[in-house]
Order: C-alpha cells, then structure tokens, then sequence
C-alpha cells in the first residue's frame, strides 16, 4: 500500500511538474507575442512619421556597418517618439581629411549638429581630440555635408546647415531623391579649407 502511495504522489507531482512546463511556455509564448506585436507597431509608426516627412530610408550598403550602427550590441536604432512627434535616428560623422569618425548613437530630428559638434570639439577647438593637432575642428567653422546619387546616377553633395533642425534638411534632400542608407552618414570639413575644395571637386559641386 506505501508502495502503491508513493507511487501515485510521485504521478501526481510528475503531472504538477509537466503543467508547469506547459504554462511556462505558454506565458513565454505569449510574452513573445507581446513583444513582436509591439515591434511591429513600433515600426508601423517610424514608417508611418517618415512618409508623412516624404523621406525615404534604404537598407545599410554594408552589413558591417548595419552591425555597428543599429546591432543588437549597438545600442542604437531609429525610432519614433510619438509624444514629441519626432524621428530619432543615430548619425554617423566622417571626417574625411582626417580618416576618422564619431557616431551619435541618438538625435532627435528637431536638434541641431551644431550643438552635437560643441560638445565633442568645443566653441573654438579646445575639446578637439588628439587627432586635431592644429585645433582646426572648432565647432563652428566645420561644414557638414550628405553626399548621395541623383536620380539620373550622379554624384551630389549638398550642405547642411550645422545650426538649423537636421530633420526638416533630410527631408528636403529626400525631395531631391536623397535616400537615408540605414542612418545618415554626414561628411564634415573645415570650411573655407583647401581640403573642402578639393572634397568638392572630387565627390560633386554642391
């Protein structure tokens, strides 16, 4: 009779056990749910703010580079922020002169780059990074500018005004046929500088 007890209580709890599993994987299934159902409205509302800001975005030319902006280890996405009404995106930064790089990993399209170059070179250069021996990065005598492919395959480089909302600028290009590749990549050079010339000549007249 113990046996047979024993046995039963040992039923009993495999059953409880097989349950447990069951509504586990039931909750996890559902939380699963939940947060695919998010994403997706998530991504419904980013597709949604950039259509009404006629701007059109295209896939990362390199998957490297997806990786390192916008990764799961990135810490970055694009994103819409519906209580503000505004895209965040990160923004990569070359420095083409120099061969070098900075990456925002958040900025809301309503802020300026001139307030993003103030805090990495400073007013008159003197937060540069080592690399900007000569302090020639002061905030403001560097001019930004996108460069992309017009629709009958030429190269264009348009300015962008460092003091001026980056959102309204995007989506003013993306009239002219610009396509966001992924985030925006935006060429900075001292302005008035041979370099900036010469980066003229070489990637289009803007």
């Amino acid at each position: 009779a113990d046996e047979a007890a024993a046995a039963a209580r040992g039923a009993d709890a495999e059953i409880e056990s097989l349950f447990r599993r069951l509504a586990l994987r039931e909750q996890e299934r559902h939380e699963a749910q939940e947060r695919a159902a998010a994403q997706a409205a998530m991504e419904a509302e980013l597709a949604s703010a950039l259509r009404r800001r006629q701007l059109p975005i295209s896939d990362f030319t390199d998957e490297s580079l997806r990786l390192q902006c916008v990764g799961e280890n990135s810490g970055a996405r694009v994103w819409f922020d519906s209580t503000t009404d505004e895209v965040h995106w990160p923004v990569l930064l070359l420095y083409p002169e120099a061969s070098m790089s900075d990456f925002i990993q958040d900025m809301a399209e309503g802020q300026t780059l001139l307030g993003q170059l103030l805090e990495m070179f400073g007013a008159r250069g003197e937060l540069s990074p080592p690399w900007d021996h000569q302090r020639k990065y002061a905030a403001g005598a560097l001019q930004p500018y996108i460069c992309f492919e017009s629709v009958d395959g030429g190269s264009v480089v348009r300015p962008l005004r460092s003091d001026a909302p980056l959102g309204p600028q995007l989506a003013r290009l993306g009239r002219e046929g610009y396509s966001v590749p992924g985030v925006p990549i935006i060429h900075v050079v001292v302005r008035g500088s041979p370099y900036e010339d010469e980066f003229l000549r070489r990637d289009g007249r803007a």
